[in-house]
């Protein structure tokens, strides 16, 4: 929920001011919470003040009318927050009537504020059905209902312990096919202004996919342009998942305690209290001593799995000492191995959220020139087959290093 306020009020400022960079001040007192984030505290109170959560039909209609009342409620204190034309209409209607149809929308309204939603489900089955029953009130369209699952669904699986291929291959499967084609640069020279959930929500999660904090997953966004503040407002809420579901980052104390007025920062802390969040309760440390006898204090929750990925990254580093350059690995965008004659380099470039592999070819240095040619994957094998590398070798460069590394060392 608080990546989803930050991602808003970052981008408030250029949602009608595009600057298609990640070159920005990140934090500008000009910044401000807008519809995105009030409607996502409006969700939150409401799921809070019916928590637990009971799913049989009764209890599911009372949510929605507590809803309804806390959306109308909302608007009614910020009329200027730069709520969406139909969805000003349906609260002026339930403020007047005490009741409002659902209006057939797929705006990507229902997905930036469906954040809560995640923190609060038990399984997947409890997430689709209490997302379908905060979004139905307004969105009640398929693909209004779809997004803001989809968005609901990102966070639920990052709360959970899944990598990004798992997400990525889960939207793609049962979502939006057409991440698996987006290209960050592409987005960035040619990506729209949309208020639609087809062509705002996949852009949303993929700015998340191709990120390496929440920070970065918001400048994302921004750096795509188009409806910023929203795209930022589900990127944020997603990376806020992945990146800081275990404690603060320095980077949401900066808003959290700057930015968000009192208020609002203390109802965060509630609502994490009260579904059972650790997000703000303090981390346990314990000291451990790594094999290269450096002492670390690591926290007690996933102690074992942090232990291991430091190890991991001792051992690499010994590896990568010992072999010098002579094999050289970026795992990102361009994979480059030595190849048999010890001269040349073999050079892959792959797209790392693809299965897509492009020009593979030889060069006297590990610099090549930028090629946008495409091969298949068969040719690609086939050229890396042809200098010695077998097709399990060339997928899954570390271990190709290690087993070099091994047999230097017997």
């Amino acid at each position: 929920m608080l990546g989803a306020i930050i991602g808003d009020m970052v981008g408030s400022l250029y949602e009608f001011k595009p600057i298609k960079t990640k070159s920005f001040r990140i934090i500008d007192k000009r910044m401000r919470m807008t519809d995105d984030s009030l409607l996502t505290l409006a969700v939150a109170k409401t799921l809070m003040d019916n928590y637990p959560i009971k799913y049989d039909e009764e209890s599911l209609k009372k949510i929605q009318k507590d809803l309804t009342k806390e959306f109308v409620r909302t608007w009614n204190a910020h009329r200027s927050a730069g709520w969406g034309g139909m969805f000003f209409q349906w609260c002026h209607t339930a403020y007047a009537t005490g009741e409002a149809k659902p209006y057939n929308s797929y705006g990507n309204g229902s997905a930036m504020r469906i954040s809560p939603v995640a923190w609060v489900a038990k399984s997947e089955e409890e997430l689709k059905l209490l997302s379908k029953t905060v979004t139905e009130i307004t969105h009640n369209h398929p693909e209004g209902i779809k997004g803001a699952e989809a968005v609901a669904m990102c966070i639920y699986l990052a709360l959970h312990g899944a990598s990004k291929r798992e997400i990525r291959n889960r939207m793609v499967k049962d979502y939006y096919p057409e991440i698996n084609d987006f290209d960050f640069d592409d987005l960035v020279e040619n990506y729209e202004f949309s208020e639609i959930c087809q062509k705002s929500v996949p852009q949303a999660i993929y700015c998340f996919l191709h990120s390496h904090d929440l920070e970065d997953a918001i400048r994302n966004c921004v750096a795509i342009g188009g409806d910023c503040d929203t795209t930022g407002a589900m990127a944020g809420a997603i990376a806020e998942a992945y990146y800081c579901r275990y404690g603060l980052s320095r980077f949401e104390k900066n808003f959290l305690y700057f930015m968000i007025d009192h208020d609002d920062e203390e109802f965060i802390k509630k609502f994490h209290k009260t579904v059972g969040s650790k997000k703000f309760e303090p981390t346990p440390m314990v000291t451990a001593v790594l094999s290269n006898g450096l002492s670390v204090r690591i926290p007690l929750e996933n102690y074992r799995e942090t232990l291991e990925k430091m190890e991991a990254n001792i051992k690499r580093h010994e590896r990568d000492k010992a072999l010098g350059k002579r094999y050289l690995v970026n795992d990102t965008k361009t994979i480059v191995f030595l190849s048999t004659n010890n001269y040349d380099f073999l050079v892959a470039k792959r797209d790392g959220y693809h299965d897509k592999w492009i020009e593979v070819d030889v060069y006297e240095t590990p610099y090549p020139t930028k090629s946008d040619k495409e091969i298949s994957e068969e040719e690609a094998l086939e050229i890396a087959e042809g200098f010695g590398m077998s097709e399990e070798a060339f997928f899954e460069s570390e271990e190709f290093l290690d087993r070099i590394y091994e047999q230097e060392n017997k």
